[in-house]
């Protein structure tokens, strides 16, 4: 329930709109042990869909229940609802309509409540809009990822102006250090000296070449706490990337 109040008050700042109300309705105090940081992706990318989608004033409604072994969160908007085509089309594979490596996508969800024993669906309102149901079984395991306050940089491979734009904004938030280079080439170019305590991110597509290409020269580099941030289904990702784990597109702290 904390990491979803979060999120909501997360996505308030960033849209800053008076025709976006969210709302978190719940007398839960549930607790999990699961990959905080895939869910915070779900939920922020559902919420986003909902906003997009929508015209006019929004409005979205998110509850979290549980059972003694799974945790369920139930995300309903008053928009247009989700045409049955376009479902259809998300879920044979088309993991976003945002551009290269923009948003989470359904397939992506789908596959994140699947790993995680649980589901991820999507079906009209009752009153019109459109209602997702998130399961996930309470103990799943638990990306490694060292708290803010032991970090003294971020660095951010990633050539999605956009995504790293947001990374910044959030980071000074935090009063982290964060530092974000386009290519390799420009990391190699700027003479980087990692430092201890640096969390070094990489984008898994980077114009002509891919993460599992450029990982092991950062390594070389002197880089050993290497994530991969992408909005790729990491099902569908190639083995033996040699990160310390992979996450999503969002900001992970």
């Amino acid at each position: 329930t904390d990491l979803v109040a979060k999120v909501i008050e997360e996505k308030k700042i960033e849209f800053n709109d008076n025709n976006i109300v969210i709302r978190l309705e719940s007398s839960s105090r549930a607790k999990a042990k699961l990959d905080e940081l895939g869910l915070k992706r779900v939920i922020s990318n559902t919420i986003n869909n909902s906003i997009e989608a929508a015209s006019g004033k929004v409005e979205i409604v998110i509850s979290v229940t549980e059972t003694p072994s799974d945790l369920m969160l139930l995300v309903k908007d008053n928009g247009p609802g989700i045409k049955d085509d376009v479902l259809r089309q998300y879920l044979k594979g088309r993991i976003s309509t945002k551009g290269k490596d923009r948003g989470y996508g359904l397939v992506g969800a789908v596959d994140f409540c699947e790993q995680n024993g649980g589901s991820y669906s999507i079906s009209p309102g009752r009153e019109g809009g459109t209602e997702v149901k998130i399961t996930l079984a309470k103990d799943s395991t638990v990306v490694s990822l060292p708290a803010a306050a032991d970090i003294k940089r971020i660095i951010l491979l990633d050539d999605d102006n956009l995504v790293a734009s947001v990374w910044k904004a959030k980071a000074k938030l935090l009063g982290l250090n964060f530092v974000r280079y386009e290519s390799y080439a420009s990391l190699v170019e700027a003479n980087v000296i990692p430092l201890p305590g640096d969390a070094f991110f990489i984008d898994y597509e980077l114009g002509e070449f891919k993460a599992d290409q450029i990982i092991p020269l950062i390594k070389t580099m002197g880089w050993t706490q290497v994530w991969l941030a992408t909005a790729h289904a990491e099902k569908h990702l190639p083995n033996g990337l040699g990160v310390v784990g992979v996450l999503g597109k969002e900001f992970p702290f």
